[in-house]
């Protein structure tokens, strides 16, 4: 799904440059996503399989990069929120708190490892989620106090701030997400295919419209 989502983006965003926002975190979404199963199926299960957890060596760091790209997540649905809601001017320093909060998360999650593993770590997924949909919502607060109207750009956001929220009502709100995780799936999956009707609907506009602009 995010394949085609993030295909739908780069399409999309050839015809209108101020989607592009939306194509560059699904397509960082997408690359993530594939990063964390490659390293899970070639590395994590394998060790696991063979009893060696704790993780050392180089499977730990493996670990700790599967747990980067993980944060990373939810980075990048902050990083929509803000490059879509908020005034230009106030982008580039917001972006730059929310990389170095990532690092700094990430720097600490690594470090804290065998320690912080297993409940803990879900717990710091948790709030990390958390603190994400508070920052979207607070970002689309601030748009729609300025009585600004929602462009796709903006639909695309509220959507993956929907996509969020349902983990937080899944698997998230319950003691142990690990073993919940099949409860985001559908709703995930619906939301997921309505940004793709969305994007769809978007692509097909903006090339009817180039269209009109070559025959005219």
């Amino acid at each position: 799904m995010l394949a085609v989502l993030s295909a739908w983006a780069l399409t999309i965003c050839r015809k209108a440059p101020f989607y592009r926002p939306v194509a560059i975190v699904l397509t960082l979404l997408f690359c993530l996503d594939c990063l964390r199963g490659g390293i899970r199926f070639f590395v994590l299960q394998p060790a696991r399989a063979a009893g060696r957890v704790p993780y050392v060596g180089y499977e730990r760091l493996w670990f700790h990069v599967e747990q980067a790209s993980l944060l990373a997540f939810a980075a990048c649905s902050i990083g929509l929120a803000v490059m879509v809601f908020l005034r230009p001017r106030r982008v580039a320093m917001a972006n730059g708190i929310i990389v170095s909060a990532w690092a700094v998360t990430t720097f600490v999650v690594a470090t804290s490892y065998p320690e912080l593993r297993q409940a803990p770590l879900e717990l710091v997924y948790t709030w990390v989620t958390r603190a994400s949909v508070v920052v979207q919502v607070g970002c689309a607060a601030y748009f729609f106090a300025r009585k600004g109207m929602p462009l796709s750009p903006q639909r695309a956001a509220l959507v993956m701030l929907a996509v969020d929220g349902a983990a937080l009502i899944g698997p998230y709100f319950t003691a142990h997400p690990s073993a919940d995780w099949a409860s985001m799936r559908a709703p995930a999956l619906l939301l997921w295919g309505l940004l793709s009707l969305l994007q769809g609907s978007n692509a097909w506009w903006w090339t009817r419209v180039q269209r009109r602009r070559d025959i005219y």
